[in-house]
């Protein structure tokens, strides 16, 4: 119910294509015009009487009309890009949207990831049935495995894992395999690869394959490369790719998280400003109100950054972690130690987040103990390489407590300590 306007100051374009598809049985009815949205004037438009079966034919033809309108060449080599790209199946497509829109949501609602996941991956498998050699599907199915595992951590601290968790773990490296074999361009692998290599905990020659994520263009599926990258002096040059992600799809909060969070690690405070401002007039997120506070901090603004927090957040339950760290890094020891003693033993707890709740109100003894036995489960080092990321502390315990994450990071080339974007008053190593 957006005026053709709104819409498209919202998702920062200059023309908008709207349309309607009415369906009978096998016969689609579709309408579609081009608005230039400066004036409203309608550029091009047409009707289109056909079956599902020719309704690719229709998709392409729409997207040959529209390039004529605005004056964009499309030759062989970007017609086959266009072919390329995308399901040529409809109900597939259908099925696909809905367990992206299901993906995201258990990324961000209020149950636990896992849980989520779950409805999201029998829309994935629809898709799967349908087109099996459908590389994005494949990858994004393999997020409920991976976060099964991590919650087996989560869970077991300090007890012998669930002996089934290596099964699950081989469940999703085997879809990771199956989306690798099925990319469309050398770009979408490698950064696959570098995905199942991190995960499989292969970090031998990571720095290459950074370089080689580097030199992706356009949309890109990888799911993991943050915690190889972001800190360890990678964050500014992934910028540009992740301002191609938001562009890609701007409805995601997963993408504008990322984006933040490599601004943030880049040590940018008006980019982490220029970007949450931007985000939330797209997606309404507490978490991104938090991480624009952060900005706020970086940028020495703290009295700011607190009435942000005070008048803009809904509810904590999804932003415990960043309120904890946020206070750590103002220096209210007795508020970020009463928020941390309530967020522990709650059902949100993530024992990732309590790793860097404990760096950042100081209490190295502790982190150390609960880094130590997180190395201890066969795929500790993804949850120690997460809790890295999301502490933006530098060192968060220290790597001599660690020995199998260690290992990783020698074998990687990967600098450590990592950097610390930002300051911790409570934290003296």
């Amino acid at each position: 119910d957006l005026s053709v306007q709104e819409i498209a100051t919202r998702l920062g374009v200059a023309h908008i294509v709207e349309g309607s598809v009415r369906r009978s049985g096998e016969r689609l009815r579709v309408t579609a015009q081009l608005i230039r949205a400066s004036d409203g004037f309608h550029l091009w438009s047409n009707n289109y009487d056909s079956s599902s079966v020719d309704t690719i034919t229709v998709q392409e033809d729409i997207a040959e009309k529209i390039a004529v309108a605005l004056n964009v060449v499309l030759d062989e080599s970007k017609r086959e890009l266009m072919q390329m790209n995308g399901l040529r199946d409809v109900e597939a497509f259908i099925a696909f949207q809905k367990g992206v829109e299901t993906y995201e949501q258990a990324h961000h609602g209020v149950e636990t990831i896992t849980k989520g996941l779950e409805p999201a991956n029998l829309y994935f498998e629809d898709v799967l049935e349908r087109v099996p050699d459908f590389s994005a599907a494949w990858s994004a199915h393999s997020d409920l495995y991976m976060h099964q595992v991590l919650d087996d951590m989560n869970n077991h601290i300090g007890e012998p894992p669930d002996p089934a968790i290596t099964e699950v773990f081989e469940l999703g490296k085997a879809d990771y395999e199956k989306a690798i074999r099925f990319a469309r361009t050398p770009d979408q692998r490698a950064s696959l690869e570098l995905d199942l290599a991190y995960l499989n905990g292969n970090w031998r020659g990571m720095t290459d394959r950074i370089e080689q994520l580097l030199e992706h263009k356009g949309c890109f599926s990888g799911l993991w490369y943050e915690a190889v990258s972001l800190p360890f002096g990678y964050a500014e040059r992934l910028n540009p790719m992740l301002e191609e992600l938001v562009v890609c799809d701007p409805l995601t909060v997963t993408n504008w998280a990322k984006l933040v969070r490599a601004r943030i690690w880049a040590q940018d405070p008006e980019g982490v400003l220029e970007v949450t401002r931007r985000g939330l007039t797209i997606v309404d997120s507490d978490s991104m109100v938090a991480q624009q506070a952060v900005g706020l901090i970086l940028k020495g603004q703290n009295e700011q950054a607190q009435i942000e927090l005070d008048t803009r957040i809904k509810s904590a339950d999804g932003t415990k972690a960043y309120l904890v760290m946020i206070a750590a890094t103002l220096g209210q020891r007795e508020k970020a130690e009463a928020l941390f003693e309530e967020y522990r033993g709650s059902p949100d707890e993530s024992k990732f987040n309590t790793l860097s709740m404990y760096a950042w109100t100081g209490d190295r003894e502790n982190a150390n103990r609960l880094a130590a036995s997180l190395d201890q489960h066969p795929f500790g080092y993804i949850a120690l390489s997460i809790a890295v990321l999301h502490c933006y502390c530098g060192e968060p315990w220290d790597l001599s407590a660690t020995p199998v994450f260690a290992a990783k990071i020698k074998e990687s080339g990967l600098s450590w300590p990592p950097i610390s974007p930002l300051t911790f008053p409570f934290k003296d190593w």
